[in-house]
């Protein structure tokens, strides 16, 4: 599990996450861009930042490698989303970028060839993808909402809202709610029907905003507060006070460290102060632990941060009693080497066997794929053995023709 954060001094810094330590190694640190980080995205080991130098930064995160850098717009990057299909595919299949120049480009992050750009009216603030990949939301500097119809690629709803929008976001799962952070408060909407479905309400103005994947929404903003809202019941979860000097630019949840569906484990924070932190959910939700609000780990690096990702997952950590050992020691239950070997041989075998033809197996009891392959080979040999005969055959011939021309040709001389 890595972290990294964006700076307004256009350096970004990463860090690897020690579990049994409780401390953030350091990773690297390097001079991505020429102007400020505006934003950051990552999907598996790969990792994007947008700045005001108008270009899309690519790096490796496996070899601390730049890959190169993506420009296509004219004006600074406001933000960067990975678009992961539903299919079972674990890396990211599409880069959406969103620009001051009120353009959206899609990136294919194969080839990293710009397919698709679509062109608004204003500097876009965030944009949100919908799971399914069908469409987009956008929300824009002049206070305009736009919804996009990916596979048409073209806008197909707009409307002014009241207040300008600077974040948006898909909740996850389904993603059957979203929402929106305008000023102070905080707005989650219908996806559906765009029906107002609650409201959040910070002191300051909200920069960042993150969601689990069980349903809690983490919000941080000027107010130096980070908030965890629970989007089932509309309430707050849990609240860290004073997380930070300065206010809060960048969250990140960062996983489970078990396997159980008991709730999330840690998400990470970035300020302006220079900090990023690491906080325990479970210590925040605690009674007994809810006035120590001690983060789990920091890593300073002065300088004025303004975005922060996560990328990877935790380790699980097992517990010794959630491990079942025979009393008696024996290794009743537990599969070796050989026994797994075994399974894929025959698993690989099963499925061969679907594939061959059916017309061809009348009896497959008798049905042998050796003889099969090996008449096979014997009709090869028998075409190529008659080939090479003719072919000597007809070598032969044309030796006997070529000597008699010879012997015509020197008669005729000898005569003359």
């Amino acid at each position: 599990m890595k972290i990294v954060a964006g700076s307004y001094e256009r350096f970004l810094w990463g860090w690897q996450v020690k579990q049994k330590s409780e401390k953030l190694q350091p990773a690297f640190s390097y001079p991505a861009h020429l102007g400020p980080i505006k934003c950051i995205a990552a999907s598996g080991g790969v990792l994007v930042t947008g700045s005001s130098d108008d270009t899309i930064k690519v790096f490796d995160l496996h070899a601390h490698r730049d890959m190169g850098s993506l420009s296509a717009h004219k004006s600074a990057v406001t933000c960067l989303k990975f678009y992961v299909p539903e299919t079972g595919i674990d890396h990211a299949t599409h880069l959406f970028s969103g620009s001051e120049d009120a353009s959206i480009c899609i990136w294919d992050t194969d080839s990293w060839v710009r397919l698709k750009s679509m062109k608004a009216k204003a500097a876009m603030n965030d944009l949100a993808i919908h799971p399914s990949g069908r469409l987009a939301l956008s929300v824009e500097r002049d206070g305009h909402f736009r919804m996009w119809n990916l596979i048409k690629g073209r806008c197909s709803f707009t409307t002014k809202l009241p207040n300008e929008a600077t974040i948006i976001n898909f909740c996850p799962k389904k993603g059957d709610t979203y929402a929106m952070a305008k000023g102070q408060v905080v707005e989650t909407y219908n996806a559906e029907d765009g029906h107002l479905h609650q409201s959040f309400v910070h002191l300051k103005h909200v920069l960042c905003m993150a969601t689990d994947k069980d349903g809690v929404l983490f919000t941080g903003g000027e107010d130096c507060t980070i908030s965890g809202w629970d989007l089932g019941s509309g309430k707050l979860a849990f609240e860290i006070p004073n997380a930070h000097s300065s206010r809060i630019k960048g969250l990140a949840f960062l996983g489970k460290a078990n396997s159980s569906n008991d709730g999330g484990y840690a998400f990470a924070s970035a300020s302006s102060d220079g900090f990023v932190r690491v906080w325990d959910i479970r210590m925040m939700q605690d009674k007994e632990t809810q006035n120590k609000r001690t983060p789990l780990m920091e890593a300073e690096t002065k300088a004025r941060l303004t975005c922060l990702v996560s990328s990877g997952t935790l380790k699980t950590r097992i517990k010794p009693e959630e491990v079942d050992i025979p009393q008696d020691g024996s290794q009743e239950g537990r599969l070796s080497l050989e026994d797994i070997k075994t399974k894929l041989l025959e698993k690989k075998t099963a499925v061969n066997s679907q594939k061959l033809d059916t017309e061809d197996r009348k009896n497959p009891l008798e049905f042998d794929l050796n003889d099969k392959v090996s008449k096979k080979l014997k009709v090869c040999a028998e075409d190529l053995s008659m080939t090479n005969s003719k072919g000597k055959r007809q070598y032969a011939v044309d030796q006997n023709n070529l000597l008699k021309r010879k012997k015509k040709r020197n008669t005729h001389l000898s005569s003359a």
